[in-house]
């Protein structure tokens, strides 16, 4: 019985982890996207990373970019 009752809690914390990683995606997208209210910073933040792609350049090496 017990072990029963650990396998339960090990799927509910795994389903409560996926929950959690599925909303904070999905509000990390819509406040980024356009109207969101955070549209604007990563606007701001992916053109700075562009203009300083040199210095991300060996990071960007490993995934061959």
């Amino acid at each position: 019985m017990e072990v029963r009752l650990q396998r339960l809690n090990e799927r509910l914390a795994l389903y409560g982890f996926v929950f959690t990683v599925l909303g904070v995606i999905t509000t990390v997208a819509t406040s980024v996207s356009a109207g969101g209210p955070l549209a604007p910073v990563f606007l701001k933040l992916c053109s700075w990373v562009m203009s300083h792609a040199g210095w991300f350049r060996p990071a960007l090496a490993v995934f061959g970019v």
